[in-house]
């Protein structure tokens, strides 16, 4: 980083304020990004769109424009990301530097995070001066049309690409709608990776366009060919042959010189396989220039053993970690990506071997990064990374602070790939084109803006959709679907009128309210009414699992296993779920995850159902919390339509996923702080209802509730937990959950069926 790329902040129009807080964090030079962004009207008010390389100083900019507008305007901040891991770094990021500052009434800054389910909602997060969130938790609250919104001042749409995704996009170019139609007042920062298009996402949000390739660690791409590197600046390192593995030896060679390597796999078996490989290899541990390693690393593996999620897939995290070397993918529980992540950050890790988790996200950069692959698997098949995504991959190369220069390298196999990624190290990145007219999503958001008041006719609806990125890109192709999605939630009932005049009905409010598609509510309504399909908790789960929100796609397993499971199960399937999908194979795709969702609940381990289901603990994982909320929202839904009992049993069936409890244990579930090993201690003991804990002695609880190691909580603990219960008490105990029949059968796996004959 060179000290004339850099501007003294007090060359710069900061506020005096401002200027103080930036020098108590160290920060007395800015970018040129943040320089820029200031010179476009950071501080006027000014929409602006940010869009540079990776550590360019984007988050930087948004620090300036929320302290700006928070201590100078006196007005609120909003901080939107794509995942929920991002905004808890985020969020911990504001507390750690901002929570003491006070506003000019004297009150010290209140710094706030939403992330939850989006039908779930404590408090006012909208009350706080700065809040976190992810795009479909703001989404949710401004549904709710709470009167601080017109307090927001500025908005700012982290990672702001995702306008491009398939899953998220549409969500985030709803909320960006929403600022330019309902809240024009409210000034709009995007934060954005290089994209193809920034020009136009400048003029559609009336913005002022922040564009860059400036890094503050310059990065050098180029092309891993056998022992050799072809830089694309025209100049070549070579490095040692050692194990036959162009891969191995190069990243061999740059920890040997005590720098990080962080490897991109197409495929969660291959970052497995690789991080082996590697691990069998080389000892890294010793390359690291982390001096106290070694008890990193063992504080690492102590808590892994320790984890609920400890499988065979932990074992083999633990035996190439303590060779300094670790894997990461969507497979791995939260705890052990966090772990993971951690031992990296710090350097007590030399090599990290990844899928595209981490290809945006978290902040973790390394000096050296090498894709192995330009195509990855997704949706059944292989299919090529888009240029800016690799980009930004390699964009993880060059740590601030640390590195002088950064490697951002692929991997080639043949001669042919040197001169396809040659070619494709030249590539611009692609433009980013709206998703907002996703067949399931835009019915989702139209109805959102009905029920909001945005519009109530058809003229009033497309003049809020013109505002889109949709309307920018395919402006003809806007009027033709706005009516079909408006004449099918008419016909639906979400919508009573014509297109002329409509207005929601209490259906398609609810719907709005709890966050489903109108397809997802559709399904629920209609499984309702033919209720004598429910038979067993089972077929509640299929329902759940089948509904689009539930995003529970498991992995590949032979058509003929899934057949076997269906007939042994038949009587439990209900039939509007094959109306409802028509393809039978997705109804065996969905019968697979909630049979596993209903060995969870059954209290089977983690690992055991990864032995037993081939599903891995992230997976797991995710099947929870994508179907716990949607199980809340459903009840919801059952008991405004009357159907009573089934809600009863959807509430009931919501608590045992997320806890993932049987029936007897619903009532302890319910209480904070316990979970599905102290509720069964708990209830094995003879304490089996609320009152019953609340009038147990503090240090009996303590000696039930002793973890695997023989070690009793916290006293603060139990007293938490038993105000917790007290708390429930007062707003009247748990009922007794009511679940529908069980057939009493042998538990049956994967493997049972697998090894039947057709």
């Amino acid at each position: 980083m060179k000290i004339e790329d850099l501007t003294p902040i007090d060359r710069t129009p900061l506020p005096s304020e401002l200027r103080e807080i930036l020098s108590q964090e160290g920060i007395t030079h800015l970018f040129p990004t943040q320089v820029a962004a200031l010179q476009k009207g950071l501080l006027e008010g000014r929409n602006i769109v940010v869009a540079t390389p990776s550590a360019s100083g984007k988050t930087l900019v948004a620090k300036i424009g929320i302290l700006n507008t928070v201590l100078q305007e006196g007005r609120r901040a909003i901080y939107l990301t794509p995942l929920k891991a991002l905004a808890s770094e985020k969020y911990r990021d504001f507390v750690l530097r901002y929570a003491h500052l006070r506003k000019p009434d004297g009150r010290r800054l209140r710094i706030g995070i939403s992330v939850g389910d989006p039908h779930v909602t404590t408090g006012n997060p909208l009350r706080n001066d700065i809040l976190i969130a992810t795009y479909e938790k703001l989404d949710s609250l401004l549904r709710r049309r709470s009167s601080h919104l017109q307090e927001i001042g500025l908005v700012v749409f982290d990672e702001a690409h995702i306008l491009g995704d398939l899953d998220r996009g549409a969500t985030a170019e709803f909320l960006l709608c929403q600022f330019l139609h309902r809240f024009p007042h409210v000034q709009v920062l995007l934060l954005s990776a290089t994209v193809g298009n920034a020009a136009e996402l400048a003029e559609w949000l009336n913005a002022e366009l922040v564009i860059s390739n400036w890094r503050p660690v310059p990065l050098r791409e180029g092309v891993l060919w056998k022992n050799s590197i072809l830089f694309s600046d025209g100049s070549r390192e070579h490095f040692e042959k050692r194990t036959g593995s162009a891969l191995a030896d190069a990243v061999i060679h740059y920890v040997l010189h005590g720098e990080p390597v962080l490897v991109f796999a197409d495929t969660r078996r291959r970052a497995v396989q690789t991080a082996s490989t590697l691990a069998d290899t080389f000892d890294f541990r010793t390359f690291t220039k982390q001096k106290n390693r070694e008890a990193l690393l063992t504080k690492v593996v102590e808590r892994l053993r320790r984890s609920e999620n400890y499988s065979e897939l932990t074992e083999r995290l633990i035996r190439v970690i303590k060779r300094g070397v670790a894997f990461h993918h969507a497979g791995l529980g939260p705890e052990e990506r966090a772990l993971v992540e951690d031992a990296f950050r710090m350097e007590a890790l030399a090599a990290l071997v990844s899928t595209t988790t981490l290809a945006a996200g978290v902040n973790l950069p390394a000096h050296t990064v090498v894709i192995t692959t330009t195509y990855r698997y997704e949706s059944g098949s292989f299919r090529r990374i888009p240029v800016s995504e690799i980009k930004q991959m390699l964009g993880r190369a060059g740590r601030p602070l640390y590195d002088n220069e950064g490697h951002g390298l692929l991997l080639a196999r043949t001669v042919e790939d040197v001169e396809f990624f040659w070619d494709l190290l030249g590539q611009e990145p692609e433009p980013v084109y709206s998703q907002l007219d996703h067949s399931l999503r835009f019915p989702f958001h139209v109805l959102a803006a009905a029920v909001t008041g945005i519009a109530r006719s058809y003229d009033e609806m497309l003049c809020f959709f013109e505002k889109s990125l949709l309307a920018k890109q395919r402006r003809r192709y806007l009027p033709r679907i706005l009516k079909k999605a408006l004449r099918e939630l008419i016909e639906e009932g979400f919508l009573k009128g014509s297109l002329e005049q409509f207005a929601p009905t209490q259906f398609g409010r609810l719907t709005a309210e709890l966050y489903l598609y109108p397809c997802t509510a559709s399904l629920f309504r209609a499984t309702l009414e033919r209720k004598e399909e429910l038979k067993t908790t089972l077929s509640y789960l299929l329902i759940l699992v089948a509904s689009p929100q539930a995003s529970v796609a498991p992995y590949s397993i032979p058509r003929k296993t899934l057949e076997r499971i269906a007939v042994t199960r038949r009587d439990e399937i209900p039939e509007v779920l094959y109306e409802y999908l028509q393809d039978p194979y997705h109804v065996l795709r969905a019968l697979l995850v909630a049979l596993v969702l209903e060995a969870w609940i059954d209290e089977q381990k983690p690992s055991d159902i990864h032995q037993n289901w081939r599903v891995e603990p992230g997976d797991l994982h995710r099947f929870v919390d994508s179907t716990v909320w949607i199980a809340a929202s459903w009840a919801r839904l059952a008991n405004a339509l009357g159907f009573e009992k089934e809600a009863q049993i959807l509430d009931t069936l919501s608590v045992r996923i997320r806890k993932g409890v049987r029936n007897e244990l619903v009532p302890l579930a319910c209480i904070e702080q316990i979970g599905r090993a102290r509720a069964r201690k708990l209830y094995n003991s003879g304490i089996r209802t609320v009152e019953d804990l609340v009038s147990t002695d503090i240090e009996r609880l303590r000696s039930i509730m002793t973890d695997a190691l023989g070690r009793k909580p916290p006293r603060r603990i139990v007293e938490e937990i038993v105000r917790a219960a007290k708390r429930l008490l007062r707003k009247g105990p748990p009922s007794t959950p009511v679940t529908p029949p069980r057939k009493t059968r042998r538990p049956r796996t994967l493997l049972d069926y697998s090894s039947e004959e057709g």
